[in-house]
């Protein structure tokens, strides 16, 4: 009786891992030919054939898997180890044991031997394989040799001593005039910079000096100074003189303090005095009735010559402070008055007029009666300081212009103050010859002002 076999299950997948050329391995899929033999046959004797015939082609399989899998990684080299080719341990020992030392002891005083310094060895990198493997390391460093050298510190010289004159002439001239050569050489100090003087910072007028400060009257510096202090002025240590400063801060109380020390600072660095001082003005009673403030600051405490280099200059102008200076004891001014109305810029008509005016009978009549009063062994004197005065006049013109550029010039009159010592003489005179008319033909009648144009 003829049995049909069941219909043979689907064969079963069996991976197996077969490594490729690139170190992977890929599943290989292969049918388990012995389950399906035995399903697909009834005898015993097919089935063990297929089963010889199974195992045979596994063998002949894994024989080709093994022949086509790559060549195990070689073992990773180790660096080789840097090896110095100094002799350290003879180097240490010779300093141990100097007896021993090749050399030969050094001077007294002198530097130590020459030896052999320590060559450091440098790092090389080789060139990487041209065909680098996976997992290999980078650079395997490589420390070539180099030769011995020996390195000479030794700071001995042949330097000669400088200061070993034994043998050497003298110079033939004298000392004193080696640093009059020298003077004569290098005026001054030698240096990277010349010495600046202080007085440099200090605008210099041009021509022949700062021209005069005029005033009004005689004691006009020291007008609305407290008395008491004025006295005591008088009575400060050494040379002194009065400091004027231009800007018009000084007509506030609240500034003087500050201004004084800028005059002293200046005053300091223009005649190098490590003793001079400087004093504020105080108002008077009378003053501050009248809400008016003294701008003249006390300059004292000078030598002579400190003096004489302040008044040379008389304006003393920097960034920090411009001021002048007068005497303590200022003499009678040389302005007597200023002149408008003269259309005209020769000094010579303007003084034509003035000198016909001054030198007439009025005017010599009345220098009679303002010198009656003195003493007898002053009157002539001081006649003739006012005769001295008269024919000292000199006129002096200012182109001055008005609105629409309209030149309206001002002549200011002068003669040299100092020929009068006594301010009420003074002060009479000035008031009477203001008050004259002086006038001409040609230019016509001018107008006093009492106060100088500037």
């Amino acid at each position: 009786m003829n049995t049909t076999a069941p219909p043979a299950s689907q064969p079963r997948l069996d991976p197996v891992s077969t490594p490729t050329s690139q170190g992977e391995h890929t599943q290989v899929v292969t049918r388990s030919t012995t389950a399906a033999r035995m399903a697909t046959s009834s005898s015993p004797a097919a089935a063990t054939a297929e089963a010889h015939k199974s195992r045979k082609k596994r063998t002949t399989l894994a024989d080709e898997t093994e022949q086509t899998a790559p060549a195990p990684a070689a073992p990773m080299p180790t660096p080789a180890t840097a090896t110095l080719a100094i002799p350290i341990e003879a180097i240490r020992q010779e300093l141990r044991n100097p007896a021993d030392n090749q050399y030969p002891p050094s001077k007294p005083g002198g530097t130590p031997p020459p030896f052999a310094m320590p060559i450091f060895q440098n790092e090389g990198t080789p060139t990487p394989p041209a065909t680098p493997s996976r997992g290999y390391p980078p650079t395997i460093l490589n420390m070539p040799q180099q030769a011995d050298v020996t390195l000479d510190i030794s700071m001995e010289s042949e330097i000669p001593d400088v200061h070993d004159v034994s043998g050497v002439a003298p110079n033939p001239l004298s000392l004193r005039a080696r640093l009059e050569a020298a003077a004569e050489r290098q005026p001054s100090p030698s240096g990277k910079f010349s010495p600046r003087n202080p007085i440099d910072k200090y605008t210099k007028p041009p021509g022949e000096g700062m021209p005069l400060v005029h005033t009004t009257s005689p004691t006009a510096a020291l007008e609305h100074i407290d008395l008491d202090l004025i006295s005591a002025w008088e009575q400060a240590e050494g040379e002194k003189l009065l400091a004027h400063p231009f800007d018009n801060e000084a007509r506030f109380p609240e500034l003087h303090e500050n201004i004084k020390n800028r005059i002293f600072t200046a005053v300091a660095e223009i005649t190098g005095s490590q003793t001079t001082g400087v004093s504020a003005p105080k108002p008077s009673g009378e003053a501050i009735r009248k809400d008016r403030t003294p701008t003249t600051f006390l300059i004292f405490n000078l030598t002579l010559e400190q003096k004489t280099l302040l008044l040379q200059r008389r304006a003393w102008s920097s960034r920090a402070i411009t001021f002048y200076v007068t005497n303590l004891y200022p003499p009678c001014p040389g302005f007597v008055f200023s002149i408008k109305g003269f259309s005209t810029l020769i000094n010579s008509g303007v003084w034509e007029i003035v000198e016909r005016v001054w030198s007439d009978s009025d005017t010599h009549a009345f220098i009679v009666k303002l010198t009656d009063p003195l003493p007898d062994d002053i009157r002539q004197e001081t006649y003739l300081s006012i005769c001295d005065f008269l024919s000292s006049l000199h006129i002096f013109h200012l182109d001055v212009r008005d609105t629409g550029d309209t030149l309206m010039p001002r002549f200011n009159v002068y003669g040299i103050g100092h020929h009068i010592q006594n301010d009420d003489i003074w002060i009479g005179l000035r008031n009477y010859l203001a008050s004259r008319t002086y006038a001409s033909p040609i230019h016509g009648q001018g107008f006093i002002d009492p106060r100088p144009y500037c």
